[in-house]
């Protein structure tokens, strides 16, 4: 049976730190081990789309593609490490001229010609064409492949009601090396780089032990909570829901304790306090009853009655 993680944490890279990159930070993630169909493909690229609709972040796209694609090409194309990098340096700038130059380095077929620089008009929305494009600029079947699993995948992405968030783009392939199929990324206008990376490597789980399809995705969290203070402005200040001031007797940690217990966020007042009369202050007056100071004025109850009325409320 397929096996369903998730993760959240600190995370590290080894790099020098750059706009967007540190060496360290935060991400939560998902992996979804041991399927191999557009299904599963689907169900991550779905859960996506719904775990950033919680964030509330506004036009929020995904990038969608599938590195087959590029990997049946280069294979054709027969292109060493250096020209590879040079091509994959070309599609990330999305540079028209740079990839005009470098395609005429190379000796090629007018068929591979057109489908080099065709890579980076394969990209927008599926009702613009863009996977039909892909197919006519396929040259063996590995691409053609990759072309038949997006159709699959978008499919199922429609049943689900997230299609028209997806965007594809074939040309999207720095970086993801150990990707072996689909890949996408979301981002959002709050932010110049992704928020969530995320596909396939069927390849990466057999270099630790056996061999396992997966797929999955990282949210990156530092972003995300950018992105959110940007679009609306800073969080409040954690604001809770009693303060309970500390009283001779001790019976304050009585109090506390039975309010966190009911689901209250309680506070134990330590002073200065932001003066808020929406926030109810709780004192024990270690007579057998607390005295409750609100907005609507002071009343007084039995101890008893009070820890009880935490609980019905």
């Amino acid at each position: 049976m397929p096996q369903r993680y998730f993760y959240a944490g600190p995370a590290f890279r080894y790099e020098e730190p750059r706009a967007g990159r540190q060496r360290e930070f935060w991400q939560a993630g998902i992996e979804l081990i041991g399927a191999d169909g557009p299904d599963a493909d689907a169900e991550v690229l779905a859960f996506a789309a719904t775990a950033l609709a919680q964030t509330e972040l506004e036009q929020v796209r995904f990038t969608l593609g599938h590195l087959g694609y590029f990997h049946g090409l280069i294979e054709h194309l027969q292109l060493q490490p250096a020209q590879v990098e040079e091509l994959q340096s070309a599609l990330d700038r999305k540079s028209k001229d740079d990839l005009s130059a470098f395609v005429h380095t190379l000796d090629l077929a007018p068929e591979d010609r057109a489908t080099l620089l065709g890579l980076l008009e394969l990209s927008g929305r599926q009702g613009e064409g863009v996977l039909a494009r892909a197919a006519a600029l396929a040259r063996n079947q590995k691409m053609a492949g990759a072309v038949k699993r997006l159709v699959e995948v978008e499919a199922r992405l429609d049943h689900y009601g997230v299609k028209h968030l997806f965007l594809v783009d074939l040309a999207d392939v720095r970086g993801m090396n150990y990707y072996t199929g689909i890949t996408f990324k979301a981002y959002t206008l709050q932010m110049g780089s992704a928020i969530v990376n995320g596909g396939r490597y069927d390849n990466l789980i057999g270099h630790f032990g056996p061999s396992r399809p997966a797929v999955g995705c990282a949210f990156y969290l530092d972003r995300i909570l950018l992105a959110r203070a940007r679009q609306y402005g800073p969080p409040p200040d954690p604001r809770p829901d009693l303060l309970i001031h500390p009283c001779p007797c001790g019976t304050y940690v009585r109090l506390l304790e039975a309010a966190r217990t009911a689901g209250y966020s309680a506070a134990l007042a330590l002073g200065p306090e932001s003066p808020d009369p929406s926030i109810p202050d709780v004192y024990c007056t270690c007579t057998g009853s607390v005295r409750i100071l609100e907005s609507q004025g002071e009343l007084e109850q039995p101890l008893e009655e009070w820890l009880a009325s935490l609980s019905d409320s």
